[in-house]
């Protein structure tokens, strides 16, 4: 199926409203423990507020993956309970809130042999018939909009053509991005999405994110070990150790003794944080 962009003209979407006392997303006295015995997560409990960006903070381990995880599906808690826009997501509600939040996965998790159009309509897989995606028959609406959203990440005709595993590593996870927004969800989950970029490109990758999504009114929960980066995107930073939420403020609160209590090391001296238009 080839995508022709010059029909990409519709619409950007609309936001998501929710009454402002409902957070987008929550999670109550959730926790997780493996069979191995390690304890994942531990009584966390937190709420993440409509059309902002929240960073997971931790090292590898922390539980900010298996939290993410809980909070698309793919791992069942043992204890508590996690709601989106105040509804549970458990049994029967886990189906409807997967269409209203978005993955950006840090491997990129596209289809090498699909086009990157194609791995952006991929997204809208569940609102259609299995027919119709085996056969990548997809309604001219969600090709107009799968069109809509590689323009907006950065991406031409060409490149919407291309198969994915032609792509750099930076092109591809915009091509996440876009695939993340293709049902204007309330809440995006990104875990750790730019592990795998140079430095310069992660940058431009999480303003890009950042942008796109406040551009929908979706709110974000990106997870990472970067510092700089936490402090230059985030409105608020959460911090894991251990399954265990230590500390949960804005850039300017975190201090290098916060880091050290997040990271189980030595006060690191931190740079001048730099603005995000």
């Amino acid at each position: 199926m080839e995508m022709n962009m010059t029909i990409a003209r519709n619409s950007a979407g609309t936001k998501n409203c929710q009454a402002p006392e409902v957070a987008a997303l929550e999670f109550q006295a959730v926790s997780k423990s493996f069979s191995s015995g390690t304890r994942a997560l531990d009584k966390v409990s937190l709420s993440i507020a409509a059309e902002r960006f929240t960073v997971l903070l931790g090292p590898s381990g922390s539980g900010k993956t298996t939290l993410l995880r809980a909070a698309v599906g793919l791992s069942t808690p043992d204890a508590g309970e996690i709601m989106l826009a105040g509804e549970s997501i458990a049994g029967r509600g886990l189906k409807a809130a997967r269409r209203r939040m978005g993955m950006v996965h840090q491997d990129f998790g596209l289809s090498e042999r699909l086009t990157t159009a194609q791995n952006v309509m991929a997204g809208a897989a569940a609102s259609v018939g299995w027919v119709r995606v085996l056969f990548q028959a997809y309604p001219r609406s969600i090709q107009l909009k799968a069109c809509e959203l590689l323009a907006r990440v950065g991406l031409d005709e060409i490149q919407a053509n291309r198969r994915a595993g032609t792509l750099s590593g930076g092109q591809r996870q915009r091509v996440g991005i876009a695939r993340a927004l293709i049902n204007d969800p309330l809440v995006i989950l990104a875990d750790e999405p730019v592990a795998s970029l140079d430095p310069a490109t992660a940058q431009e990758i999480m303003a890009l994110l950042r942008e796109a999504a406040g551009e929908r009114g979706a709110a974000v929960l990106c997870s990472l070990h970067q510092i700089d980066l936490a402090r230059r995107f985030a409105d608020r930073i959460v911090g894991l150790k251990d399954g265990q939420i230590v500390f949960d403020g804005t850039p300017a609160d975190l201090t290098p003794a916060a880091l050290a209590i997040i990271f189980d090391g030595p006060e690191t001296r931190l740079k001048p944080i730099v603005a995000v238009a």
